[in-house]
């Protein structure tokens, strides 16, 4: 718990003599730990203290009992001299818009094989050829980098990773308004595979992308190797 202002500073006047009450909060006095001239002792309205004469830092509870003071029925118990820290929501998802350019960039994609009105039989064809990209919407953007959308279990578009350009040397970034935080590439997929045969953990999404055209079971970080993403349950059956 924190205590109030009014309170911190009347436990420092019965420390402190030679108190200079600042703005914003931040005051000085003569230091209470050491024969003080200078007004060296730095504390503030949440109960911070650092000496600049003796070097000694704390919290005033820390501050009563170097001074052998009993702090109880002074300070409260439980007492930290940290704020709460606001709740912050966490950003909402629109997975439909997601899910539209998801769809876009995979058109884009698709028209460089079969072109922008394939036939029926064509398209179903092509379709059952590159099964995994048609399942995930494996895209092209209007840079020409490779788009990957990721889902959750529900196979709702959560987040689009454009990937680096190798020739103009330009990083791979989120499309705006996703989840973007590190994850499992193909992970939405592992209720398809077998524990009773191994998982390959590859270094990108097109490395994915290609293993699982192959038949192997295998997922990546979206945050490529220097990150690992937390495990989803499932993957635990692997280990």
């Amino acid at each position: 718990m924190t205590i109030s202002e009014d309170l911190v500073r009347a436990t420092f006047r019965k420390f402190c003599k030679g108190i200079q009450w600042g703005r914003n909060g931040q005051n000085k006095a003569l230091c209470p730990l050491h024969d003080d001239t200078r007004q060296s002792f730095s504390f503030n309205d949440e109960g911070l203290w650092k000496c600049f004469g003796c070097q000694k830092q704390g919290n005033i509870k820390q501050l009563a009992n170097i001074m052998g003071i009993d702090s109880r029925g002074m300070i409260p118990n439980g007492y930290t001299n940290s704020k709460p820290k606001p709740k912050v929501e966490p950003p909402k998802i629109d997975t439909t818009v997601l899910k539209i350019k998801a769809e876009e960039y995979h058109k884009n994609f698709r028209m460089k094989f079969i072109g922008a009105t394939p036939t029926e039989e064509i398209l179903n064809d092509w379709q059952k050829e590159h099964s995994f990209m048609a399942h995930n919407l494996v895209g092209i953007d209007h840079e020409g980098r490779l788009t990957f959308p990721y889902f959750n279990d529900e196979m709702q578009v959560i987040a689009i990773k454009h990937h680096k350009q190798h020739k103009e040397n330009k990083a791979p970034y989120w499309h705006k308004g996703g989840d973007n935080k590190p994850k499992w590439y193909n992970g939405w997929n592992l209720a398809l595979y077998k524990p009773s045969k191994r998982l390959i953990i590859a270094e990108g999404e097109p490395d994915t992308v290609h293993l699982s055209k192959l038949g192997f079971q295998v997922v990546c970080s979206s945050h490529g190797t220097t990150t690992v993403p937390e495990l989803i349950p499932r993957m635990k059956e692997w280990l």
